[in-house]
């Protein structure tokens, strides 16, 4: 006899990716309710999953592209465990028999192996080929189910790149990278470690004010350190210019919301920039008595209010576990969704409090 517990253990380590999965699309798994599952039924599934594994080949590096087949495959075990007799699944029969390999395998293994052979050794652009992460994040959007069940061969996901004369490489039908460009440029120095430059810049702003007025913080003072919200907005800004040019190449291909992200961030910091600006302005014209500073006053608090509420939803672990529960609002969606893009990979790693304390703690002492 085997035991229950055993049999639940392994059925959540083995299908664990693939029910993450499932949530993060959404999508509804094959079983519809796990409690429900007798442990017959879960061992099936955990043997379906290997055996798919085992015959993956080069698509082992597809693991949400192992998901997708899993998902499809235990759908048809499902239909073929309802019949009296047992019968091979309809998606590995061809004319020429029953080949898993040859039906559902190759067909991703051929074209993954016609990108490769499209990198001129290593030495192509990287918006030129398709590597393994452009495949596997296709599966990361229920745009996924566009390739159907078996494969729809005629997708332009499955459209590979075709050799002209002269070596002269060209594809009929572009279906380019799924979210990221790699761009070989001097600017990735600002867009890749754009928060430690804002740090530093505001730091070096704010301490230059200090030490061109003695150290004495009179009316004058404070209203020379309040350039430091111009000069925020305006870094991100540029940050916001950096993040559309850098996706140049992906727009085609990625996800809607990635790409709203992009727009909005670019809109926003913009149209910041500009009134944030034109209120400081005003008010070293106009004085701290006037309405245009107090006005800019409100704007900067409530922006970094906001700011470190949003940063303490994130890091802190309890906040954190509370939006992550809280997730279908509409609004704590869209908060985290502006805060950062929400893949799969990497969305649920954070760094210890203790470790953002001493970060911010090194950085605050030099």
């Amino acid at each position: 006899k085997i035991d229950e517990g055993a049999v639940h253990v392994v059925f959540s380590k083995s299908l664990d990716n693939y029910i993450k999965w499932c949530n993060y699309l959404p999508l509804r798994p094959v079983w519809n309710n796990i409690e429900s599952l007798t442990k017959e039924k879960k061992l099936l599934y955990v043997c379906l999953y290997y055996l798919i594994w085992g015959e993956a080949a080069n698509v082992r590096f597809l693991p949400e592209g192992l998901c997708y087949i899993f998902h499809h495959l235990a759908r048809e075990l499902e239909v073929i465990m309802q019949k009296q007799t047992a019968e091979p699944a309809g998606s590995c029969i061809s004319n020429d028999g029953v080949s898993f390999l040859d039906q559902v395998i190759y067909p991703l293994y051929e074209i993954v192996a016609a990108e490769a052979g499209n990198n001129d050794n290593g030495r192509a652009a990287h918006s030129a080929w398709r590597n393994y992460d452009d495949f596997n994040e296709f599966f990361w959007s229920e745009k996924c189910f566009q390739l159907g069940w078996p494969w729809k061969l005629s997708n332009p996901f499955f459209s590979k790149p075709s050799r002209k004369e002269q070596g002269l490489i060209s594809r009929n039908h572009h279906y380019g990278k799924t979210s990221f460009v790699e761009h070989r440029t001097f600017l990735h120095l600002y867009h890749s470690f754009h928060r430690l430059w804002m740090f530093l810049l505001l730091m070096f702003q704010g301490l230059t004010i200090i030490a061109f007025n003695n150290g004495s913080f009179d009316t004058n003072t404070v209203l020379e350190l309040l350039s430091l919200g111009p000069t925020y907005i305006i870094m991100e800004f540029i940050e916001s210019v950096l993040d559309i040019l850098m996706m140049y190449g992906a727009y085609s291909t990625s996800r809607g919301s990635a790409i709203t992200r992009v727009i909005w961030r670019f809109c926003w910091f913009t149209a910041s920039s500009l009134v944030i600006c034109y209120l400081y302005i005003k008010a070293l014209q106009d004085g701290v008595q006037s309405a245009p500073f107090k006005i800019y006053v409100v704007v900067i608090s409530a922006y970094a209010g906001f700011q470190i509420i949003i940063s303490l939803l994130m890091s802190v672990p309890c906040c954190r576990g509370f939006t992550n529960a809280c997730y279908s609002w509409s609004f704590v969606r869209l908060a985290k969704w502006m805060h950062q893009e929400h893949n799969y990979v990497g969305r649920g790693l954070h760094e210890r409090p203790l470790d953002y304390i001493k970060y911010v703690a090194f950085w605050l002492v030099i």
